[in-house]
């Protein structure tokens, strides 16, 4: 196989929950342009439907799906819907998150910490375990592999934040950094590799404030790259995730951050 083709995506079948909007908007289109057929599941019924439109517009085979990934049982429907369109399953995109409250932990209210935490942490485990037993009944592939995970954590999982306090978001990405690895050791014997992507300061609209050029001027001094990132310049790190060509990657937690956790 020529080292391009190992990142072709065709014949298999990508779910990705987030995916109306951000981040998850750029992984669903990354994975349809390089063949894919994508399940676009997120709570923004409308959101997800724009986006399948565009895919299909484009060519893709794609399916929009209304799902809160913090109820077990919407999950579990967004996984079977998936199945029952295109067949299997072979790549989860746990991606939906939402933000929280800029405040510190003394000032921190319990609703909002379970909040944050039902969406950022405990929907990760149940859009897994959703995922995982589709994958586990499957056939392997070619390379021994059944299916792949590819979580959403966050530079603020792999350390604290000095710009604003973000206890319960740093709490959830720091969870979803270890649950990352926890699952790559379980089931990399069942042929499952588990990773995640943890982004640095992106424009999307989960922090609106990143389009203000007061605020992100701010956020981009502190990084090594010197700006604030766009959604596109996460497609490439997606797609290989995502691909055969990272059949031997599990358990790895990749930053991309402008060089922010370097320093």
């Amino acid at each position: 196989m020529r080292v391009l083709d190992r990142f072709r995506l065709d014949g298999r079948v990508v779910l990705v929950t987030g995916g109306g909007s951000g981040l998850g908007r750029a992984m669903a289109s990354a994975v349809a342009e390089v063949g894919a057929s994508v399940a676009v599941v997120d709570r923004d019924g409308a959101r997800a439907a724009t986006v399948t439109r565009e895919l299909t517009a484009a060519g893709a085979r794609a399916l929009a799906v209304t799902a809160d990934v913090s109820r077990a049982e919407e999950t579990e429907r967004a996984v079977s819907a998936t199945v029952a369109a295109f067949g299997r399953l072979d790549v989860l995109f746990n991606n939906a998150g939402i933000t929280s409250v800029a405040a510190r932990a003394h000032e921190f209210a319990e609703a909002e910490w379970r909040r944050v935490l039902d969406t950022n942490l405990t929907g990760v485990f149940l859009m897994a375990r959703a995922a995982l037993q589709i994958m586990l009944a499957q056939e392997r592939g070619p390379s021994g592999l059944r299916g792949k995970l590819v979580n959403t954590a966050s530079i603020w999982g792999l350390g604290g934040s000095q710009l604003h306090p973000v206890p319960a978001y740093a709490a959830a990405k720091g969870g979803v950094v270890n649950f990352t690895r926890e699952l790559a050791a379980e089931y990399a014997r069942d042929g499952i590799t588990v990773n995640a992507i943890a982004p640095g300061f992106f424009q999307t609209n989960l922090s609106p404030r990143m389009r203000e050029p007061d605020f992100a001027t701010r956020f981009g001094s502190t990084v090594p790259l010197g700006r604030i990132a766009q959604p596109e310049e996460l497609q490439g790190l997606a797609v290989f995730l995502a691909s055969s060509a990272s059949d031997y990657v599990t358990g790895q937690i990749i930053a991309i951050d402008g060089g922010i956790t370097a320093v």
